[in-house]
């Protein structure tokens, strides 16, 4: 498996290009205090293949086991269903305030911005990584869904990976794509990428990849956090300890000022509860996963409203959403409002979901949301899931939101004294 020194700034093209592993400026710090022995803090930022009990506690464990000399501390940053706009906006609270020496960031399958967004959010991550340590090491890591093997195999990366790949390439970020060998064997008859929870791998010989096409179970953990071992053996040797440069962005207007703000800095009017876990089941749940929410603002009074200053381009709420989910309708400075609906198509039951707004001109801005007065047509929403919805109509008649954090690329403005606050 050769390393890829040759390529940055090229996107692969053919099946020989499509390498597990692209070297590029390795993992020179970290590797050098394994070896040595000495603490070391490894984040795992994601999606829920990150976050379940897959890959990252089994390659968490093999760095236990190579660096025995070492102690090892993991960080679970893993989110389920969110993205890199989302990652940069938590980026100091989940990873950055644990000092880690090393950074994995897996966001190949759930990124859904445009190119654009995407390369912002994950420059941003770089970008604030190394302006808090320019010694903490990252690695861009590639995971995959149904279908995507079928992309490897035709000599090609995944859409997200292509996107991730150029950032990685500017900045000299090592990345490892997990899906090079899960395609191999699957084109060769010895894996089903997707199948039964009956054991496929005994009767047939074959390794069962995963059951839902996207999240591994053991047999696709292991391959995945073989491939991470595989790759830091290899980048073990050869690579002095040196602090990483940060090179002129690819963007200007990245992310690396995107951050997460507690929802009761807004201004708020009408009235709103305040959900705390002490005194409330939903905001407990949230509350006892430290990636998530201290407490919630609860509104199902139509007209009330919150308001938020900041200075910057983009702008969105982390909230819950559920079968009772409404509207809001949100006021950017003087432009006519829009709808933003908080109930999808994944909403007949309570689960954490994400918005921003569309990007703005840089500057001084005031955004209003107001619960709206009507609901949207949820059988509309959830088209060929709307079976529940008309087995139990009542579950779904309420307008309510339940709001967590404030999500900002710039500066949230002090809602009383004018001023930038800190995120």
């Amino acid at each position: 498996m050769p390393s890829d020194r040759k390529s940055i700034g090229k996107e692969p093209a053919s099946l020989e290009e499509v390498k597990e592993l692209n070297i590029r400026e390795g993992l020179p710090n970290v590797l050098r205090k394994l070896k040595e022995g000495k603490n070391v803090t490894i984040a795992y930022l994601g999606g829920s293949i990150t976050h379940q009990e897959g890959w990252r506690p089994r390659s968490l464990q093999w760095f236990r086991e190579r660096y025995s000399n070492a102690v090892i501390q993991g960080i679970n940053a893993g989110v389920p269903g969110t993205g890199s706009d989302l990652g940069a906006a938590r980026l100091n609270h989940d990873v950055l305030r644990h000092s880690p020496d090393l950074v994995f960031v897996e966001f190949q399958v759930n990124d859904s911005g445009t190119e654009e967004k995407n390369i912002k959010s994950m420059e941003g991550i770089v970008r604030q990584v190394w302006k808090k340590d320019p010694h903490t090491d990252i690695c861009f890591v590639y995971t995959l869904k149904e279908g995507q093997t079928e992309i490897i195999n035709a000599g090609n990366y995944p859409p997200n990976a292509v996107t991730h790949e150029k950032v990685a390439n500017h900045y000299g970020i090592p990345s490892i794509q997990f899906g090079r060998e899960v395609a191999r064997l699957e084109k060769e008859g010895k894996l089903i990428f997707k199948g039964s929870n009956s054991s496929l791998e005994e009767t047939e010989g074959r390794i069962l990849f995963s059951t839902d096409g996207i999240h591994p179970v053991t047999g696709g953990d292991q391959l995945y956090a073989d491939a991470v071992a595989r790759s830091m053996v290899i980048m073990e040797a050869g690579i002095d300890p040196k602090p990483h440069v940060l090179k002129t962005p690819l963007y200007r207007d990245n992310w690396e000022d995107a951050k997460m703000y507690d929802i009761a800095e807004a201004e708020f009017s009408g009235n709103w509860v305040t959900l705390e876990p002490e005194k409330d089941l939903l905001a407990k749940q949230y509350a006892e996963i430290p990636t998530w929410f201290s407490h919630l603002m609860k509104s199902d009074t139509p007209g009330d409203s919150l308001t938020v200053k900041f200075k910057g381009r983009a702008i969105g709420l982390y909230d819950i959403g559920g079968p009772e989910s409404g509207q809001l309708r949100v006021v950017v400075d003087d432009n006519p409002p829009v709808l933003v609906d908080r109930f999808t198509v994944y909403n007949d039951h309570i689960r954490h979901e994400y918005f921003y707004l569309p990007e703005l001109e840089a500057g001084s801005h005031t955004v209003t949301f107001t619960l709206h007065t009507e609901t949207s047509d949820k059988a509309e929403v959830l088209g060929n899931n709307s079976k529940d919805f008309f087995e139990n109509p009542d579950k779904y008649k309420g307008n309510v939101v339940y709001l967590g954090k404030i999500l900002i690329a710039g500066d949230l403005v002090d809602q009383e004294k004018g001023s930038s606050a800190k995120g």
